[in-house]
């Protein structure tokens, strides 16, 4: 999962103490450094949703798929 993955959040699977007190702890870290969180998740979106550097070809590819299909 891309929170979990690229460390950017916590997620909670199974509502239990342990989970909670993780999840908890993990978020406790982020804010200690919050310049540090500011910037990996910043990162994080212009890597993989940047609309220029990510986006455009990204469209380009779906957009030549369904042309393709209606052929």
């Amino acid at each position: 999962m891309l929170i979990t993955r690229e460390k950017v959040g916590a997620l909670v699977h199974h509502f239990s103490e342990p989970e909670y007190a993780d999840a908890s702890a993990l978020i406790d870290g982020f804010a200690e450094d919050p310049e540090q969180t500011r910037r990996r998740t910043r990162e994080v979106a212009e890597r993989l949703f940047d609309v220029r550097a990510v986006g455009v070809e990204r469209y380009g590819r779906l957009y030549e798929n369904v042309l393709a299909s209606k052929k």
